[in-house]
């Protein structure tokens, strides 16, 4: 019977993904010991081996009573110590009894915390835990909870402070009526007398580029070398696949073990195993997982969106994320497509990731108003490049607003035509507004969305009102999106005061042809209508 033992690396962060379980429990079994399992979940760790073995119970006429599988596991935890865990499944066959106890053997010198996990698969639990005196067999009690055609045990285990295991250990699985069987179990082994398998490089959940050069240690232990072999298998894929198998040892501290030729595979992670067998019949397994990159992931370049007009400061933004993999970036702009300048000279190239984020500040100030192409570009560790590109219209010129007609303190009075010119290459909108008389907010006279150019804004309507000074407001904005914000434009206003009544602007007021008491009194009537 060859022995196998196992050295693996605590794997935090896939615990869905790889098995991982969440809280440690468990009772203490002392040599000659017994104790009630009241269910608690196997602990944080990696699983390191896992293989059904079958079973078969016959009676003395090799008739077949029960039958099923034991699923062998063994978890090693974040302080490398190994967790062996038990399941009975796949139960068959079932003409006399059931099953009610489960005994494994080789746990002389270890400390063992025992117990089932609720959370595992499987219906029934044991109740009890006994151990020999010397401390080699534990026993798991089905009694009041037997296993019948069907039926499956929920996962019972013995977390341990081994370091090391060895598929030589005896499990024992007994019947109500007596009969039994033993099969060949996973068990601690003492470290003195097995090979070395270790992967120093690759690290867990390392971005790893085709070629991979993965180094380590394989050696004999306390036999003679024979061989290692390095495999590889998707997460999700049951089968290994051969890396190679290699006849020479290397020995600590370590060596290039192989070079993996990743070409081909489909990006994902993958588990790499490096397994060391002596002369002795001796196998230490070693495994790791890492992400085979292939391509870059996800360049998203949200903002500002192709034919956006922009001005002041421009943050380019959105998605550089290449998951498992480093990954760095430019962000450049070019007037003509051709030549590419960094929109920061001094940190021309920014480190990633960025999930719905800006990628960076381009002042635009600093460049004439026109059209712009803005360029982001990343590249991950293994060299995998996406970009994308946007051009953009940089606009820095804030809109024309004039007023040519009326002018100031002209007196004005019915029907107004307002003269003048809303104007500017990406014009939004303009609005001509008048504020006074009885009236302390702006009141739109019109509106429009196209350039007036020297041309008629509007006419002013004036019959109704108040005979008292007034202030015209042309105000236009265009569709430059500024400093970084989409709700931030350009805008520009011209006013103009005029009064309205030109009576009330003339100093004879009364038409008599003479500047008098008449007047004055005319005039502090006017006041009371306009405060």
């Amino acid at each position: 019977m060859k022995r196998s033992t196992h050295h693996s690396i605590g794997l935090l962060g896939l615990a869905g993904l790889l098995g991982l379980t969440t809280s440690a429990l468990g009772v203490n079994l002392p040599p000659g010991g017994a104790a009630a399992l009241p269910g608690s979940l196997l602990g944080p760790g990696v699983v390191v081996y896992d293989v059904l073995v079958p079973y078969e119970i016959t009676d003395a006429d090799g008739t077949t009573l029960l039958a099923g599988n034991v699923q062998d596991r063994v978890v090693r935890r974040l302080d490398n110590t190994l967790i062996f865990s038990k399941r009975l499944r796949d139960t068959q066959v079932d003409t006399i009894g059931a099953l009610v106890a489960a005994s494994v053997t080789n746990y002389t010198g270890y400390s063992c915390d025992v117990d089932w996990d609720p959370t595992s698969q499987g219906t029934h639990e044991p109740g009890l835990a006994t151990r020999s005196v010397s401390g080699a067999e534990i026993t798991y009690s089905f009694v009041n909870n037997p296993i019948h055609e069907t039926e499956e045990s929920r996962a019972f285990f013995a977390k341990t402070n081994a370091l090391l295991f060895v598929v030589a250990g005896d499990m024992t699985l007994t019947l109500e009526s007596g009969e039994s069987t033993t099969i060949t179990v996973a068990s601690p082994l003492f470290a003195d007398v097995a090979p070395e398998a270790l992967i120093t490089e690759r690290d867990p959940l390392e971005c790893v580029c085709d070629p991979v050069t993965i180094s380590g240690i394989a050696d004999a232990g306390g036999g003679t070398f024979d061989h290692y072999t390095l495999e590889y298998r998707r997460i999700f894929d049951p089968n290994w696949s051969l890396i190679g198998t290699f006849f020479a040892p290397v020995p600590a501290p370590g060596g290039v073990l192989a070079v993996w030729n990743t070409g081909g595979l489909i990006q994902d992670f993958y588990f790499l195993r490096l397994t060391v067998e002596n002369t002795l019949g001796d196998i230490a397994v070693d495994t790791t997982i890492v992400w085979v990159d292939q391509q870059f992931d996800n360049l998203t370049f949200a903002t500002p969106q192709p034919g956006d007009v922009v001005g002041g400061f421009v943050c380019p933004g959105g998605i550089i994320d290449d998951g498992v993999c480093e990954e760095e970036y430019t962000v450049e702009y070019s007037p003509d497509g051709v030549s590419y300048f960094p929109i920061d000279p001094i940190n021309p190239i920014y480190q990633g990731p960025k999930i719905n984020q800006t990628f960076g500040v381009w002042d635009s100030t600093t460049v004439a108003d026109g059209s712009y192409f803005l360029l982001v570009e990343a590249v991950d560790s293994c060299h995998h490049i996406a970009s994308a590109q946007h051009e953009v219209i940089v606009d820095n010129t804030a809109p024309t607003a004039i007023i040519t007609d009326p002018v100031n303190c002209e007196c004005v009075e019915g029907i107004v035509p307002v003269i003048g010119t809303a104007d500017d290459a990406n014009l939004a909108g303009w609005a001509l507004q008048y504020s006074g008389g009885g009236n302390n907010n702006w009141v739109t006279i019109a509106t429009g969305n196209t350039p007036v150019i020297n041309g008629l804004l509007g006419n002013w309507d004036t019959n109704a009102l108040l005979d008292c000074p007034y202030v015209l407001r042309l105000v236009v904005t265009d569709s430059a999106q500024l400093d970084c914000n989409g709700a931030i434009h350009h805008l520009s206003e011209f006013m103009v005061a005029v009064n309205v009544g030109c009576k009330s602007c003339a100093g004879d007021l009364n038409g008599d042809g003479a500047i008098n008491i008449n007047d004055l009194l005319i005039l502090i009537g006017l006041w009371g209508l306009c405060p």
